[in-house]
């Protein structure tokens, strides 16, 4: 039997990757799109400018989500098709480039595998590490004040509430008292009747007797300065909080 040189693939093994990438396509239909990160932060994964941690809720939402898988192979075909291209045309191989593109969707499809043995527990508090680029925060709304749509002005509107990085977030939110479990829109407005600048949905569960929504918001293409953070169930009115983006 002939040995495998170091790093090459044995027999079979691109078959696996294969049925692999094809399961994850099918397996976890996501209709309403919970929880999904947007498809900028799907790309910069996919071209190596994010690397999160192999147990990070970004990476075990693209194993359980076959639409955010399926625009991370798309995006991952995309890239290398460009890549192709540009070697073409330029006569010179991006070999470093094609190395790490390849090292990278290997390794999510590795995490994706171990993710099937095993389910990670989100956690309600994640500290950031210096060299992140994906921010975990979580905001107790309990503390701040809320202001509901068609309320009137609130007196205390020019005060700012919670902090947010201008980056990709993940956001846990616990709710006040009054506000149920399910799933949530979230926005980022200027003003309380404006368009939202940023959407997402969240879903809300029951965590330690808080109701604790979780979403991902993808902050990096606002200018800093005051917003309204906006959550509502849907067929109910939005209720704001007041952030400050920086």
């Amino acid at each position: 039997m002939n040995e495998n040189r170091e790093g090459e693939l044995f027999d079979g093994e691109n078959e696996i990757l294969r049925e692999l990438e094809h399961a994850y396509l099918t397996a976890y239909p996501n209709p309403q799109r919970v929880g999904c990160p947007s498809p900028v932060l799907i790309e910069q994964i996919v071209s190596n400018q994010l690397r999160p941690p192999a147990g990070s809720e970004i990476v075990r939402h693209l194993t359980h989500c076959s639409p955010c898988f399926k625009v991370f192979i798309d995006a991952r075909n995309h890239l290398r098709s460009r890549r192709r291209r540009l070697s073409f045309l330029t006569n010179r191989p991006v070999i470093a480039a094609a190395i790490g593109l390849a090292i990278l969707a290997g390794g999510v499809l590795f995490w994706g595998a171990s993710a099937i043995k095993s389910h990670f527990d989100l956690t309600a508090h994640r500290k950031l590490q210096p060299a992140d680029r994906v921010a975990s925060i979580h905001v107790d709304l309990q503390s701040y004040s809320i202001e509901r749509s068609g309320s009137g002005t609130n007196p205390q509107a020019n005060i700012i509430g919670p902090i947010l990085p201008i980056k990709a977030v993940n956001l846990n939110l616990a709710l006040p008292v009054g506000f149920e479990t399910g799933v949530y829109d979230v926005r980022i407005s200027r003003t309380i009747e404006g368009p939202a600048l940023v959407q997402s949905q969240g879903t809300a569960r029951l965590i330690d007797h808080v109701v604790q929504l979780a979403t991902n918001l993808d902050l990096g293409g606002i200018p800093p300065g005051p917003y309204f953070l906006g959550i509502r169930q849907q067929g109910l009115s939005w209720a704001h909080v007041h952030v400050l983006v920086k």
